[in-house]
């Protein structure tokens, strides 16, 4: 098959809290998620600026998932904090948070069918393939918007007090 990416969102998918939260937690509940729903996760980047108790974080994560041995979901994922106190309790920040997602649907990862049956892949690429990608394409875009949900849970959640 002839080999497209498609986008999924035309410009990132963006959160952005400030306030208290609690990085340690959010960082383990989030990848304990997305390998709870079958998705491989790489991080590709772990960047601490700064030193003592003031510093800054930007972590890059690759999370795929082979759907079909020609569909494949990848969603780029960066999380950032920039605390603005020097006093943090425990493991609570007091700062911004900041997550940016992209999202690709890439057919034929593997080159598996690109250059074979020719006329082939191009009747199923205009006319049965279409559908089904689109299909999978809203499913991606749906399992992004309920990470970033998921998200936003776990930081509203991770000052909360437990306990007595």
């Amino acid at each position: 098959m002839v080999k497209d990416d498609l986008e999924i969102f035309d410009t990132p998918l963006v959160y952005k809290y400030k306030g208290k939260f609690n990085f340690k937690q959010i960082y383990d509940s989030l990848r304990k998620i997305i390998k709870k729903d079958k998705y491989e996760l790489i991080e590709k980047q772990y960047k601490n600026k700064g030193s003592g108790e003031v510093f800054e974080k930007e972590i890059v994560w690759d999370i795929n998932k082979k759907l079909t041995s020609y569909i494949q979901f990848e969603i780029k994922l960066k999380l950032q904090i920039y605390p603005t106190s020097k006093k943090a309790k425990g493991n609570i920040i007091d700062g911004f948070f900041k997550t940016e997602m992209q999202a690709l649907l890439i057919t034929d990862y593997t080159d598996k069918w690109t250059g074979k049956f020719e006329n082939l892949e191009k009747f199923l690429k205009n006319h049965i393939l279409e559908f089904y990608i689109k299909s999978q394409a809203g499913k991606l875009e749906e399992y992004c918007f309920e990470l970033n949900s998921k998200v936003k849970e776990l930081v509203s959640s991770s000052t909360k007090k437990t306990g007595f």
